[in-house]
């Protein structure tokens, strides 16, 4: 009875596991997966620690890729682990040049799913169970495929970073050239402010896109506040709320100031239900929770 809770136990992590991978690897807007919590414990460490030490949240990003890898690690292993401890030393051919003491037990049963899930093997101890047999070849399986998708995940985290601050270094140029949002609505040709409008509709629409898909790069911070979200939307709000505003322009540039402030709300919105539990908040309420929450108050 104890082998066959064992075996239902290790079975039900190996499957949860499983869940949790295809859905942050495959359909991160889905929620309630392992990923996740991981990543917002992470996260609150990391803050508090960067409260003393402000480049510790640089490294928020990169340390959460890897404990996000270490826990899918250490589950496929423990529910592998549990199905082979009941079966140990009976369902294997054991090399009779162990110790006794090795043969059985919690360590052994993880030792063998550490070898098999690094796709190593292990030369003492040979499956002898049909269903053991069966196993050890899908454990490797998943591991190989496991280490393959972690790392196209962390492949496919660069583009998305690279989009993001392309997006704030505009905006941080165009801000440097019109340092007041009024004063460039007006005074610009009319062609060329409402094609900047729509310039950061689509890449601000692009951006928060690519957060949804990619949920662990709300988490990689720059140092350069010129390419923080966060910073330079206050400038962005602020172009929006003059071209929508203002009565002395282009119907143009209007409209691309109204599309702007949707666009803003959409992705505000998208950011407090998902990363700061702030479901159905104003966009300035999350806007300025983001900041505190990326510690960047002072800036």
């Amino acid at each position: 009875m104890k082998g066959i809770l064992l075996t239902a136990l290790g079975l039900l992590i190996i499957v949860v596991t499983l869940r949790d991978v295809v859905h942050e690897l495959f359909h991160p807007e889905r929620t309630g997966s392992i990923s996740a919590a991981v990543m917002r414990a992470n996260w609150a460490v990391m803050r508090r620690a960067a409260r003393w030490h402000r480049r510790l949240l640089y490294d928020a990003g990169p340390l959460m890729l890897i404990a996000v890898a270490t826990t899918w690690t250490a589950l496929f292993t423990i529910g592998w682990a549990l199905i082979y401890a009941p079966r140990l030393p009976s369902g294997f051919h054991v090399d009779a040049g162990l110790p006794v003491g090795s043969t059985h037990g919690a360590w052994t049963a993880f030792y063998i799913s550490v070898a098999t899930l690094a796709t190593l093997g292990t030369g003492d101890f040979a499956p002898q169970f049909p269903l053991l047999r069966v196993l050890f070849p899908i454990e490797s399986l998943v591991g190989a495929a496991m280490i393959t998708a972690w790392i196209s995940w962390v492949l496919s985290i660069y583009p998305v970073l690279s989009d993001r601050r392309a997006f704030t270094r505009g905006v941080a140029v165009f801000q440097r050239a019109h340092p007041a949002p009024h004063d460039a609505v007006r005074e610009e040709p009319p062609e060329a402010v409402a094609e900047a409008l729509r310039s950061f509709t689509e890449q601000l629409l692009s951006v928060g896109s690519q957060l949804q898909q990619s949920r662990v790069t709300y988490y990689f911070q720059d140092a350069d506040t010129e390419r923080n979200l966060a910073c330079e939307l206050p400038y962005v709000i602020e172009l929006a709320d003059a071209a929508a505003a203002a009565d002395d322009v282009a119907p143009a540039v209007r409209y691309q100031g109204r599309t702007l402030l949707l666009a803003i709300d959409d992705v505000l919105r998208e950011i407090g239900s998902e990363f700061l539990d702030m479901d159905h908040a104003a966009p300035a309420e999350v806007l300025a929770k983001l900041r505190a929450d990326q510690l960047l108050e002072r800036y």
